[in-house]
């Protein structure tokens, strides 16, 4: 019983991580396919890039979160 136990708990922890990797992966694709229109644009978009960098998934969800474009 403490196999399954284990094997349950490897499982949700891999699951965990692909998916942390996959919120990173498109957020950096996300910021790095976002267009430069404005002149301030090409600023915060290495800045956004830069915080994902430094800070992984939480940067990515920060990204998602706080600083990328909506639209109207």
């Amino acid at each position: 019983m403490a196999v399954l136990g284990y094997c349950l708990v490897v499982l949700a922890v891999l699951t965990a991580v692909i998916s942390m990797g996959h919120v990173w992966v498109q957020g950096l694709a996300h910021a790095l396919g976002a267009r430069d229109g404005a002149p301030g644009e090409r600023g915060r978009k290495l800045f956004w890039v830069g915080m994902m960098l430094v800070f992984g998934w939480l940067g990515a969800v920060t990204y998602w979160l706080m600083g990328c474009p909506r639209s109207a």
